[in-house]
């Protein structure tokens, strides 16, 4: 599990990097599905 966490991890910085080069806003979008991702449980909408 830590392996394909592992991938999807580098994936998602991956497209954080092309939408923040579209869009900065996108980075706060961002750090919230990390916190959500960590948490698994979507705590503020």
């Amino acid at each position: 599990i830590l392996g394909n966490n592992r991938f999807n991890w580098k994936t998602a910085v991956k497209k954080k990097k092309q939408l923040m080069a579209n869009e900065p806003l996108e980075k706060l979008g961002f750090k919230d599905l990390i916190d959500e991702k960590s948490e698994a449980k979507p705590e503020k909408l």
